[in-house]
């Protein structure tokens, strides 16, 4: 989901058509490399290498205490690595109901 949010594209679609079957969609998790997201467009190392850890086939995948603690992540967690850092809390507020809006067909606020 965070490579979908990221770049707005579903992970293992058909770059084509933007369609794929589901039985086409399991084939693609299975037997290809999972899409990354570059530095090259504009995503920092720590986010790249964070979603592409959170690609990686189920036996090569980090853990989820593994990637809590990546660098990536690092600023918006508290210590015990559970709860939001204050600082953050705001703007994912904010986040949260631009994505309520959308849902309902209404704008995204950029104030």
């Amino acid at each position: 989901m965070l490579y979908e949010l990221a770049s707005g594209k579903l992970a293992f679609t058909n770059s084509e058509s933007g369609q794929t079957s589901i039985l086409e969609l399991l084939q693609r998790i299975v037997n290809e490399q999972p899409p990354s997201l570059s530095v090259k467009d504009g995503f920092s190392r720590e986010v790249s290498d964070f979603v592409s850890l959170c690609l990686k086939k189920e036996k090569q995948r980090s853990s989820p205490w593994e990637l809590m603690s990546h660098p990536f992540l690092a600023d918006f967690l508290e210590e015990d690595g559970v709860r939001v850092n204050s600082k953050y809390r705001g703007d994912i507020r904010k986040w949260a109901k631009n994505v309520r809006r959308v849902q309902k067909g209404k704008p995204v606020k950029t104030d």
